[in-house]
């Protein structure tokens, strides 16, 4: 069948995309005055984001393959797909954030 010949991508491959998009989306080089919160949202990132099952994120992943099934991804394809499923896994970190401080949760 169609479906058969879906490669499904590999999780570390996901996971490695994680380190170089959390690079790219801060400055190479910023103002002193910047470093602090530069640093900041490095750890917060890094503290939230690639520790849970990553589900939405690769599904992100899955779902395009599903799409374009007839051809191979290429690797621009292949990381723009990573960059938007882990922009899903930021979404959903931050959302469960939001829910213990709205919760007044102590986890």
């Amino acid at each position: 069948t169609r479906h058969s010949r879906l490669i499904p991508m590999e999780p570390a491959d996901f996971d490695a995309a994680f380190a170089s998009i959390v690079e790219d989306s801060l400055p190479a080089s910023i103002e002193d005055d910047l470093t602090l919160a530069s640093d900041w949202i490095r750890k917060v990132l890094e503290y939230n984001v690639p520790h849970g099952k990553k589900n939405r994120g690769l599904s992100v992943l899955t779902s395009y393959r599903h799409l374009t099934a007839s051809r191979a991804l290429t690797a621009r394809e292949t990381k723009q797909i990573q960059v938007l499923g882990w922009c899903v896994e930021i979404l959903q970190a931050w959302l469960l954030v939001a829910d213990d401080i709205m919760d007044d949760s102590q986890t």
